[in-house]
């Protein structure tokens, strides 16, 4: 079960990373999407190839969607930002931290029962 959030993670970072080329969200945005969204993917892929700091990489998946989140009202305090950023890395942000709590979930449910 972890590790099939984890692929979705890695899916919904990789989704971040290449909506502005979608979407249009404008120079400014694309560099945050892109490194944020590479970062979720990554993390996602570490997860998958081991389980050996799977929690570790989860809490870094959480604290990056919260990031996607809060982003462009940051961002917008110093250029425009699109509405269209406000939706995709909202969305995108909520996936990865809702698969991010539930690997985390299904890390410590089976550490327990171990």
């Amino acid at each position: 079960m972890a590790q099939v959030t984890a692929v979705v993670g890695m899916l919904a970072g990789l989704w971040v990373a290449i909506s502005p080329w979608f979407l249009a969200l404008g120079n400014r945005g694309t560099a945050n999407d892109l490194i944020a969204g590479l970062a979720v993917a990554a993390l996602g892929a570490f997860g998958i190839a081991g389980a050996r700091g799977f929690l570790g990489l989860q809490a870094g998946s959480l604290l990056l969607g919260i990031w996607l989140i809060i982003s462009p009202f940051i961002l917008a305090s110093t250029f425009a930002v699109r509405p269209a950023m406000y939706w995709s890395n909202g969305f995108g942000g909520l996936a990865v931290i809702l698969f991010a709590l539930a690997a985390l979930t299904g890390v410590r449910h089976r550490t327990v029962a171990e």
